[in-house]
């Protein structure tokens, strides 16, 4: 039992000093109603409320509150905000009605005209241990949509679209998507889309709510690290973990080893014999010293 007790000192001060959740919880919740109104934006009435708009250009930011505490920013390229449009079906006279659950409020992710790729861009703060996003957007005409990417080194790389090109036939009246993106300290980005024929087009986004384990990133409380070590869990891959290694330690939440590895340097270790849930990854470089991380598998 001695030889287990260091084990669960450490632990515990995961546990109870580092801020960690330890279970899934809505992080990020934005319907976009109670945001301030672009300039030029006309939101009352709403069969006008994006008559001769312009997409601003940005990079612009928007601090928002997490649902657990604390704040990031959000960082938005060639849109424009529009709290209190009722219809997504601006200018053509349609009824300004919504999809149940759509609120009515939007950002609006601009397109590149006549070109096959997009400008408009939502880009979420770091998050840890995100799961799950949620997200209702619309289009301005049938057989469009919106496209979603992750990155996990702080937007030097993108991945995605994630779950392939959200196109639909019929966007108009709102439509939800939901994505796995199980991923740590990783970055969101939202993007317009294109349509069916590969042009680029305008997106609206309305509502989005992001699912996972608060950590670090969002309580401001730094991780224990050695010098050089990061880590970070891929759902396809497994546990990544990058630096100056000389062993890896990976424990269960009550403490127990559940796989030890001596490798040294970059590696990746399968996680497909443990369950999904909470684990505590512990790595020492060739100086003997820590780094240590909570992340979540699903």
């Amino acid at each position: 039992m001695k030889k287990h007790l260091p084990v669960f000192l450490w632990l515990f001060f995961m546990l109870a000093y580092s801020g960690y959740a330890q279970t899934e919880e809505l992080l990020i919740d934005l319907d976009f109603q109670d945001w301030e109104a672009s300039p030029g934006v006309q939101s009352d009435p709403p069969d006008s409320c994006e008559v001769g708009v312009p997409n601003i250009t940005g990079p612009d930011t928007v601090i928002i509150n997490y649902e657990t505490g604390g704040s990031g920013a959000v960082t938005l390229w060639k849109y424009f905000v529009s709290p209190l449009c009722n219809t997504k079906y601006v200018n053509r006279g349609d009824q300004a009605e919504n999809n149940i659950d759509v609120t009515t409020g939007f950002v609006s992710l601009g397109k590149a005209p006549n070109e096959g790729d997009t400008v408009g861009q939502f880009i979420l703060p770091k998050l840890s241990n995100v799961t799950v996003i949620e997200f209702a957007y619309s289009c301005t005409g049938s057989g469009r949509g919106v496209r979603i990417y992750s990155s996990i080194d702080d937007g030097e790389t993108w991945e995605g679209p994630i779950g392939g090109e959200h196109i639909l036939a019929g966007v108009q009246g709102g439509e939800f998507a939901t994505e796995d993106i199980n991923s740590d300290n990783v970055i969101l980005k939202i993007t317009s889309g294109l349509k069916d024929d590969g042009t680029s087009q305008y997106t609206r986004i309305h509502n989005i709510q992001v699912w996972g384990v608060p950590g670090g990133v969002e309580t401001g409380l730094s991780d224990i690290k050695a010098s050089g070590i990061t880590a970070y869990y891929a759902a396809k891959e497994g546990l990544v973990i990058k630096g100056d290694v000389k062993s890896v330690f990976i424990y269960d939440i009550t403490g127990r080893l559940m796989i030890k590895s001596l490798e040294a340097g970059n590696q990746t270790i399968t996680l497909s014999s443990l369950s999904n849930g909470i684990y505590f990854v512990k790595a020492n470089d060739r100086e003997n010293r820590v780094y240590t991380r909570k992340f979540i598998k699903r």
